[in-house]
């Protein structure tokens, strides 16, 4: 089947027309999802004046009218029913609606990082298998290449802008590369496989990605206008933000133990607090370039400072799905092995994940 590219001019006749239509026509409850009305639906369509879109486009368009279904499909993993929908309706419809370079690039980051996110579930419950890897990677490298491409383009227009996204884009990558890595230590033979061709991949587009940082932040750190000025304060403000965020994360989270269900380690909360104070030692380095007006180094630094304090975040976040649960877990089967409950059908339990922090 022949890809079909929009313009941008078609994706933003494409929201108006479904923005006038959401308005029109609410969605329904549940029980009254057959009342859809799917040949208005298809007329609204059909009557926007763009190229001729896949036939599969439009069926699962009208599906997508049910609402409930495209939401339960958020969770959906290859091999699930409605994993279709998560990726040809849900994804697509978002890629639509993406009618800036800036919007594009940002939808393909968070595309690229659910497949890298489908991949660490598949793999951690051990169902990843050669058939899902390769179109997991094929739709990885796509959505990365895009998101590469897209920031040398902004550069040339926005350089700070394509800063932030790139360097997003970059954090998110060293912390799956950390997570692929644990998952695959101690698996089987074939899984291990498995993940460390994707961990090559996601190594080289990490480097590729961390070349394009480089490439925009250097045209963002020879700008000393006043129009960077600004931007360096509203980045300034940003990173103290999220620092202040991420510190009350770490510590609500540390202290909700026994209601959450979920472990942070003493030692994990520690290496979050360095990580907090590398962003802290970067906002005072910052300020610095900032008071000698260069602005433009300013802003990457505290881009950078930004950057760090959300690395810590996911890292936690990660730790808390694949290391805590599992600790909650051992407990658990150790409190029912010591009051006799043992289920001997009990399926084995996966080997334990270790994410390491990274130097």
């Amino acid at each position: 089947m022949r890809s079909v590219r929009l313009t941008q001019d078609e994706k933003l006749a494409i929201k108006q027309r479904l923005i006038m239509e959401m308005r029109n026509n609410p969605v329904r409850k549940l029980s009254e999802h057959s009342l859809i009305n799917w040949s208005h639906l298809l007329n609204v369509l059909t009557e926007t004046k763009i190229k001729p879109m896949p036939a599969f486009l439009l069926i699962l368009l009208l599906l997508g009218a049910t609402g409930g279904t495209s939401a339960l499909a958020e969770q959906a993993l290859p091999g699930d029913i409605l994993y279709p929908v998560k990726t040809g309706f849900n994804e697509r419809i978002i890629d639509l609606l993406a009618v800036s370079a800036n919007s594009q690039a940002e939808v393909d980051s968070k595309i690229a990082q659910r497949r890298l996110k489908e991949a660490e579930q598949l793999a951690e419950k051990l169902e990843l298998n050669e058939h899902t890897q390769s179109r997991l990677i094929e739709s990885f490298q796509k959505h990365a290449n895009r998101v590469q491409d897209g920031t040398k383009e902004i550069t040339a227009q926005n350089a700070s802008r394509a800063l932030e996204i790139i360097s997003d884009f970059e954090a998110s990558l060293q912390t799956h590369k950390q997570i692929l890595t644990a998952i695959s230590q101690g698996r089987d033979a074939t899984t291990t496989e498995l993940l460390n061709r994707f961990l090559s991949v996601l190594r080289s587009e990490h480097e590729d990605t961390k070349g394009q940082k480089e490439h925009s932040q250097n045209e963002v750190d020879k700008d000393k206008s006043p129009e960077m000025k600004t931007a360096a304060e509203g980045k300034l403000k940003s990173a103290e933000n999220k620092i202040e965020e991420v510190t009350r994360y770490i510590e609500n989270a540390s202290s909700s133990q026994s209601t959450s269900g979920r472990v942070i380690k003493q030692e994990d909360v520690a290496e979050a607090q360095k990580r907090l104070q590398d962003a802290r030692d970067l906002i005072a380095k910052g300020k610095l370039s900032f008071a000698a007006g260069n602005y433009g180094e300013a802003f990457s630094i505290f881009q950078e400072a930004k950057k760090t304090a959300q690395e810590a975040k996911l890292l936690i976040d990660a730790k808390m799905e694949f290391d805590d649960d599992r600790d909650v877990k051992e407990d658990e089967d150790n409190d029912d092995r010591d009051n006799g409950r043992e289920d001997e059908d009990e399926p084995e339990s996966s080997p334990r994940i270790h994410i390491e922090w990274d130097d």
